[in-house]
């Protein structure tokens, strides 16, 4: 017959209260270093706890302990019981500390003997050169997540490198949050930057609460992220910030105002800051009406999708059109812009998302001028003349010295139903507009800025 454990012997325990009392104190010595793990090692925690507080939730944790080590056959099932737990709540890594081998030792000789006092025994977690060790092993793999809020920070790759300068791991995920349809070609920038990007509807706070939901879990998907930056202006993501320090990582918080970035340590409250060089000017009002105009003119359709102009015109001006109607306080979108100006026409699309942009008089002269125009034959020469011809009436109409290439290409549509551009590629010349217009007897060109300006000689 084999021997009965001690402990469960009815000559040396012959107490069920003292019994229980002493599962307590072990379950209360499990729970208390459980929570010094998390608040010293939060990546120790698998990934699904890791926002729950086992310290606001001690109570159920002794509970659970000390009904596992009352339903064990002997001390050793219970102590396989209790490391089984400890295996749900824990990452594996947890397995090579010393920790772990306290725990067998604890849960082995508490209830195996009844010789050493209970008050003797201690279950004491401290960061020892073994833990030190295991957690430097893994910091070798460790890494760093941006969370980019790319509606409000634009960020370029100057700045993305001074970022890295001032993070302790490599930066190697990145996500950037925003309306694509709004943004021109953002996203391909940024794609080709290797960030991950996702896309949010218009709307206020649509790109707030979205990082807000993968911030939150990212350590489920990557829990080798040691450190997080949130990049925005929004005071919206504070949650977000507090979720990531709880979870054990480094956050700190990115800002842009104007040609300034400013990085904060959000535990530390620590800053530094970048000033941008001085990149492409923001347009002027009219320099930005004035594309908008000149895009609009040169179209081969009679009206254009606003998300299409908006591309472009990031593109050529370096801005997105949504940041120049904010910076110049036009509108609240470029929609609103387009619609509240005397020079554009709005219409909707077929889709109750597409909105389409013209300008005034174009769209106007839509069905009176087009049927006209249309049997009308240039050739080069009449061609000129008649450019030559548009450039002194609007020279001498502004009483000034030089006109614009783009009311030019606005003026021709007016009068003559089509684009420009349209008769060029009639004409199979294979030049654009300012190289053709300086073929022109008696017309000079020259750049200014952002747009090509006539004189006459």
């Amino acid at each position: 017959m084999s021997k009965r454990h001690p402990l469960f012997d009815i000559d040396t325990v012959n107490d069920p209260a003292a019994n229980h009392d002493r599962y307590e104190a072990i379950a209360a010595k499990l729970s208390d270093a459980l929570i010094q793990i998390q608040a010293a090692h939060p990546d120790w925690v698998q990934a699904r706890y890791r926002l729950r507080s086992l310290a606001a939730n001690r109570a159920k944790l002794v509970q659970k302990f000390v009904e596992l080590l009352q339903g064990a056959a002997n001390a050793n099932v219970a102590s396989d019981q209790v490391l089984e737990l400890l295996a749900k709540l824990l990452e594996p890594v947890v397995n090579e500390t010393q920790f772990y081998q306290q725990v067998r030792h604890l849960v082995a000789t508490e209830l195996s003997s009844s010789i050493v006092p209970l008050r003797e025994q201690s279950l004491i977690w401290q960061p020892e050169l073994e833990l030190a060790t295991q957690s430097a092993a893994k910091n070798e793999n460790a890494i760093a997540i941006l969370l980019l809020d790319a509606e409000n920070i634009d960020l370029n790759q100057e700045a993305e490198a001074w970022l890295e300068t001032h993070c302790n791991y490599p930066m190697t995920l990145k996500f950037a949050f925003g309306n694509w349809k709004t943004l021109g070609d953002r996203d391909a920038q940024l794609h080709r930057r290797g960030y991950q990007l996702l896309h949010v509807p218009k709307g206020k706070n649509h790109a707030d609460d979205k990082m807000t939901i993968i911030g939150s879990s990212i350590l489920v998907h990557f829990p080798n992220i040691k450190a997080a930056i949130v990049g925005s202006n929004d005071n919206d993501l504070e949650n977000l910030r507090h979720t990531l320090r709880f979870q054990g990582l480094d956050v700190s918080l990115l800002q842009r105002h104007q040609q300034t970035l400013k990085l904060i340590n959000c535990k530390t409250k620590e800053s530094t800051t970048l000033t941008l060089l001085a990149a492409t000017p923001m347009p002027s009002v009219e320099q930005g009406i004035q594309y908008c105009q000149t895009y609009l003119a040169n179209a081969e359709a009679p009206k254009i999708l606003i998300s299409q102009l908006s591309s472009d015109f990031s593109r050529d001006l370096g801005f997105p059109i949504s940041t120049f109607v904010k910076h110049h306080q036009l509108g609240k979108t470029p929609k609103a812009f387009f619609q509240k100006s005397t020079r554009f026409k709005v219409t909707a699309g077929h889709n109750a998302s597409q909105w389409y942009v013209s300008n005034c008089a174009q769209f106007s002269s839509e069905n009176t001028d087009t049927d006209n125009s249309q049997s009308q034959k240039f050739t080069i020469s009449t061609l000129r003349r008649v450019c030559v011809g548009i450039a002194k009436a609007l020279i001498q109409k502004q009483s000034g010295s030089a006109v614009s290439i783009g009311l030019l290409a606005i003026t021709f549509r007016q009068q003559h139903g089509q684009p420009i551009k349209t008769v060029l590629k009639q004409l199979k010349l294979g030049q654009s507009l300012p190289e053709f217009l300086q073929t022109c007897n008696g017309l000079e060109l020259r750049q200014e800025k952002l747009e090509w300006m006539i004189t006459l000689l």
